[in-house]
């Protein structure tokens, strides 16, 4: 990855949609919009990505977030922003993999919620910290469902 945010970028907007009016996926595209407009006013939205699968789930089950990277591989923008990390993945495992994927093409990930950038060495410790709990904190709910099953 060789640049940190530039004035003028290509962002996409990536949305998993959640249940609940603050979590539509319309509510989602204009927080992000507002964060793209408040934080970086010179970067242009190109696309905007949105799957209604669970955040656990693998990229094989995620079609806007496969769609994403089809367009990131291609060179169509320069980071994918999206308004939490659980709204990329909850699995550390798959949320890993994902990263290398964009980071293999130039591409990086920022999180609207805690403005984490993986264009830098901390960004990158950072977001695989916050993955990290992302998966422990999902755990006890397997364990719960677990014993009422």
């Amino acid at each position: 990855m060789t640049h940190h945010y530039q004035a003028r970028m290509r962002a996409a907007l990536y949305i998993r949609e959640e249940f609940g009016p603050s979590s539509s996926v319309e509510a989602q595209q204009a927080a992000l919009r507002d964060f793209v407009q408040q934080h970086h006013p010179g970067w242009r939205i190109v696309g905007t990505y949105y799957d209604t699968t669970p955040g656990n789930e693998a990229l094989s089950r995620r079609p806007g977030l496969r769609s994403a990277l089809r367009a990131a591989t291609a060179g169509e923008f320069d980071v994918l922003i999206a308004p939490e990390l659980n709204r990329i993945n909850r699995r550390m495992d798959y949320f890993s993999d994902l990263a290398q994927k964009f980071d293999a093409v130039s591409v990086a990930l920022l999180t609207a919620d805690s403005m984490i950038d993986t264009t830098t060495p901390v960004g990158r410790l950072l977001i695989t910290i916050l993955a990290s709990v992302t998966t422990y904190e999902r755990l006890p709910e397997q364990e719960r469902a677990a014993r009422e099953a």
